[in-house]
């Protein structure tokens, strides 16, 4: 009888073991888009073009989404927010556990870093606007001396790892709405001279990031390869490894998908599923 608990308990601990090592060896999910060209650069505050705006969205998380239907600001990497409409002080946390990609906190320092970036004399990006509202903002544009994203701005203000201030000058009802941009980590950047922004590492091999993908591998004139985030702070995405085909040609991408290459076509500006 015990021969015979000890056979079955054997072969429990096999049948489990097998079990673990198919789930372990679960074949990984590829993607591959066609794209009509590649992106000109992955640094989300400098993002000028389409094909660069859909590739760092990949590897960037936002601070906050606007709901497509009703423009209404949604969280992100801002979990919360509050108003004050005395003082014109919005109250910002973070996601507690947003992180990098290195495993570093993502901070409020890292926002506050970025609104300078996007405050500076330096900056040549186009996402400047929403901050021109900010308090301060205007004069530290126009006068900032340094060559780096340092100093202070009056309307922003660190309050801990997880949370800061943003005071504005005056009423403007879409602030929320255009907070849609992703920051930068300062501990990486803030040695770089804003003007150096661009060319930096950080916008063409991108070491630290915040999205749910990492960047695998950049072929400057066939593809780019983005692999799923394990540690991403609103999970690992379903779809292991996604591949942006740079195919300018449309004949070449319905070749393509008809023989099973492809997986998404760009069709009238937008990507569409098609069959394959």
């Amino acid at each position: 009888m015990r021969r015979l608990l000890f056979f079955l308990f054997v072969c429990l601990l096999l049948i489990s073991g097998c079990q673990k090592q198919q789930q372990e060896e679960k074949p990984e999910l590829h993607f591959h888009v066609a794209a009509l060209t590649g992106p000109l650069t992955l640094n989300p505050v400098f993002v000028r073009d389409s094909a660069s705006a859909e590739v760092a969205a990949l590897l960037h998380t936002t601070l906050l989404v606007t709901d497509p239907q009703t423009l209404t600001p949604l969280p992100r990497l801002i979990t919360s927010w509050e108003y004050d409409r005395e003082k014109l002080t919005y109250l910002f946390t973070l996601y507690p556990e947003a992180v990098w990609s290195d495993g570093t906190p993502i901070t409020a320092e890292d926002v506050a870093f970025t609104m300078r970036v996007l405050s500076h004399p330096d900056y040549t990006g186009l996402l400047y606007l929403p901050l021109r509202y900010v308090l301060g903002a205007a004069e530290y544009k126009a006068g900032h001396a340094s060559e780096l994203a340092d100093g202070d701005i009056a309307g922003i203000r660190v309050i801990d790892e997880k949370t800061l201030s943003v005071t504005l000058k005056e009423p403007y009802a879409p602030f929320l709405s255009l907070l849609t941009f992703a920051p930068l980590p300062a501990r990486y950047l803030s040695a770089v001279k804003v003007r150096d922004l661009e060319r930096h590492e950080f916008s063409l091999e991108q070491p630290v990031t915040s999205g749910p993908y990492l960047l695998a591998e950049w072929n400057r004139d066939e593809y780019v390869h983005v692999k799923a985030n394990p540690a991403y702070f609103l999970g690992k995405p379903a779809l292991d490894n996604l591949y942006y085909r740079f195919i300018p040609n449309t004949e070449t991408q319905l070749i393509e998908l008809l023989a099973s290459k492809l997986d998404l076509v760009p069709r009238r500006s937008r990507l569409r599923m098609w069959p394959t």
